[in-house]
Order: C-alpha cells, then structure tokens, then sequence
C-alpha cells in the first residue's frame, strides 16, 4: 500500500508540474504577443494622426512621404487624394485625440486586423467618435496598412 501512495504522488506532482507550466507557458506567450503588438500600435496611431490631423495644405504635402512608407499605393489614393492647391485659403482643421485600439485580431500568417476609436474635431468644433477598421501586412520586416475603412 505504501508503493501505491508513492506512485500516486508522483503522478500527481508530474501532473501539477505539467499543468502549472501550461499556465505559464500561456502567460509568457500572452505577453509577448502584448510587447510585439506594442510597437505596431504606436505606428498605427502616429499613422491615424497623420492622416486625420493636418492644419494646412503645407503639412499635408509634407506628411504625404511619410504615409507612402506606412501604406500600400491602393491604400494612400483611398485615403489620401490629392487636394488641389486651390484649397490653401480655407482648410478645415482636424484634429486626432483620444487614439484608443479597442480590439487586435490575428488575420493569417503575417496579417492584423485593428480596430481603432478616436475622437476627431474640425475647426475647434464639437469633437465626434471616429471608428475604423485597419489591416496590416508585415512586409520586409515592417507593418504596411494594406486596408483602411471607416466604421459606421
């Protein structure tokens, strides 16, 4: 009876050894995809700003270089057309704050889907909730937006 109580306390350290380092395991790999999500959010706002918060149509041509390195071509004519110098007298003013990315889905191999919510004001005025829907494709080691869509 004694042999039975020996091997049924290894077998049950085996067991909560294996299970705890499931547990761990798990949490290690969470925090890693946490840290390398981290550096694709940081460019995704800067990005979001970018496109949305220009003053000017001196610091939109001068941001255009800058978006062509975070975007696809197809992306950059959607989202940022060509604003004919006619519009350098009265420019609306947007302006970005409150960049929060509510959700990060896993799309395949090397691509990423966020979900972004921010507050946009035109001229100072009353600030609205802006939603959008971004795919991202790691290319040549970095994080190209190869889908930008508005949420309504």
């Amino acid at each position: 009876m004694s042999l039975f109580n020996k091997k049924s306390r290894v077998v049950l350290v085996v067991i909560n050894l294996v299970v705890w380092s499931v547990i761990l395991g798990g949490f290690v790999r969470n925090k890693w995809v946490e840290k390398s999500n981290e550096g694709l959010i940081a460019s995704h706002h800067e990005l979001l700003k970018e496109v949305n918060s220009f003053s000017n149509y001196e610091d939109y041509k001068a941001s255009i270089p800058f978006m062509e390195t975070k975007m696809t071509e197809s992306v950059m004519k959607a989202v940022c057309p060509i604003i004919p110098e006619a519009m350098l007298g009265e420019f609306p003013k947007p302006k970005v704050t409150k960049l929060h990315t509510t959700d990060i889905q896993k799309i395949g191999g090397n691509k990423k889907k966020l979900i972004t919510q921010f507050s946009l004001s035109i001229n100072d005025g009353a600030p609205f909730i802006q939603k959008t829907e971004s795919v991202y494709e790691k290319q040549d080691n970095k994080w190209m937006m190869i889908s930008y869509r508005m949420i309504f």
